[in-house]
């Protein structure tokens, strides 16, 4: 508890913090209320953050582990952080092994039955990135081994253009679509805002994603 306490006097002060307000609103009216709801918190020393090595991967490593009766893959990969400059061209990279249109590589495993499931997922932080991949074969299908040589196999198709640029096109212009939509939203509109604070970026660079 003590150590939770040193933490929280250490980092938790209002020179590190960012109030992020979106909406229809009048500025002059609401800084007398900010004034008044967070004007008594005293600022402290400015943190020091530690700088820490990242630990990186030396080759492929596995890990099994007995869970469940039925078997399950599960790949990860290092990535990028948030304000990477190759930070778009991976999310691309993702969205055509998996996406909400159900067109990915992965995806046409689950429509055409080669797999009881298959999906991804990227996310993309301050320090790092990684993406996840994980499978579930069919009850009397191939090997874990197998599926991951598959997803493998899918990963250079991409890396060597085995793609339609028609479909390449509708994957850019369907994460674009769903970004300006997002900002739609007044909470997933400050939550950019906020991330803009926390990974020292420019607010217009984070909301222009072109």
């Amino acid at each position: 508890l003590k150590k939770m306490y040193e933490f929280f006097e250490t980092y938790y002060v209002p020179n590190n913090m960012a109030l992020v307000l979106s909406g229809n609103f009048d500025s002059n009216e609401v800084k007398p209320m900010i004034a008044a709801a967070f004007g008594q918190l005293v600022s402290g020393p400015e943190p020091v953050f530690k700088k820490r090595e990242l630990n990186r991967f030396k080759g492929r490593v596995v890990e099994k582990v007995r869970m469940t009766p039925i078997k399950v893959g599960f790949m990860g990969y290092k990535l990028v952080p948030f304000g990477h400059k190759d930070r778009a061209a991976l999310e691309v990279l993702g969205k055509m092994m998996s996406n909400n249109n159900e067109t990915g590589f992965l995806d046409k495993w689950n429509l055409q039955n080669k797999a009881l499931y298959a999906g991804g997922e990227q996310e993309f932080l301050e320090e790092d990135g990684v993406a996840f991949i994980f499978f579930v074969p069919n009850i009397f299908g191939k090997s874990l081994k197998y599926y991951e040589k598959e997803i493998q196999a899918s990963f250079r198709s991409i890396a060597n253009g085995a793609f339609e640029d028609s479909y390449f096109e509708a994957i850019k212009n369907g994460m674009y679509r769903e970004f300006s939509r997002s900002l739609e939203d007044l909470e997933i509109r400050s939550e950019y805002l906020g991330l803009s604070f926390i990974y020292d970026l420019n607010p217009n660079e984070l909301l222009s994603y072109s």
